[in-house]
């Protein structure tokens, strides 16, 4: 696949259709930190209405760097230009709002409209009929989801969600780190190697973040907790990994 072919995409996401999807779920298969196919492989499966999209959703908004832009791009809409005083408040909320349209099994629910997800209020209106997001798929989106409006969500629930979200956003919000790695990467790494055979922080961190790229929330778990212990002076920090990890397990077990 050629860098142009790419670009093409990320310009007209409608020159998409099954045979890409194939495409990039062989290129992240090589390459499974490229957070640009991913997010065009997001793309292509809610054009195409793939069943799993809802959970690929999930998947994609913990590898990508700027959830703000997936937001804009999924929407189709123009990302605005950055402002003094509203990039804090609005580098996470309109992923959010857009996450929490899904359940895991790909069910809408209602929820509320926060102050700071008036940005996109306005961008809806200023687009007007010349981009209405996500129109192709009415007719496909009626028969797989629960229409808004017909559920309601438990506030004490929705509390719960919105601290996990919290969690997330936080873990998201540390610098992204590219990295290459070859197919039988995992195999390579023993299970239940003491965090000393690594020479280096950041080195053992990077391998958590590829087990939760992975799915394998557990091992990242146990990661973690081994730089706890081993490295004292950041504690605060891999506390709040920790604690992100706990309520995401917890919250798959469920």
């Amino acid at each position: 696949m050629s860098p142009e072919t790419l670009r093409n995409w990320i310009e007209t996401p409608g020159l998409m259709d099954r045979h890409s999807q194939s495409d990039l779920k062989l290129l992240l298969r090589n390459y499974p930190c490229f957070a640009g196919a991913q997010v065009l492989l997001l793309k292509v499966m809610e054009q195409e209405g793939d069943l799993n999209f809802s959970e690929e959703l999930f998947k994609t908004s913990l590898m990508v760097p700027n959830r703000k832009a997936l937001y804009y791009f999924m929407k189709e809409l123009p990302y605005p230009p950055e402002t003094a005083g509203t990039t804090g408040q609005s580098d996470f909320g309109l992923v959010d709002q857009f996450l929490e349209e899904y359940t895991g099994d790909g069910e809408q629910l209602q929820v509320e409209m926060p102050d700071y997800f008036q940005l996109n209020t306005q961008q809806s209106d200023q687009a007007g009929s010349k981009q209405a997001p996500f129109g192709k798929q009415e007719d496909r989106a009626s028969s797989q989801h629960t229409p808004l409006g017909k559920q309601e969500e438990p506030t004490g629930s929705r509390s719960e969600k919105q601290e996990e979200q919290d969690l997330i956003d936080k873990f998201l919000s540390q610098p992204a780190e590219h990295i290459q790695i070859d197919k039988s990467y995992e195999e390579q790494v023993p299970e239940t190697a003491p965090v000393d055979e690594y020479p280096e922080a950041s080195f053992t961190e990077t391998l958590a973040k590829i087990y939760l790229k992975q799915g394998k929330y557990e091992k990242a778990l146990e990661i973690f907790n081994k730089l706890l212990l081993k490295y004292p002076e950041k504690s605060i920090y891999f506390a709040d990994q920790i604690r992100f990890l706990d309520k995401l397990i917890h919250h798959l077990k469920k």
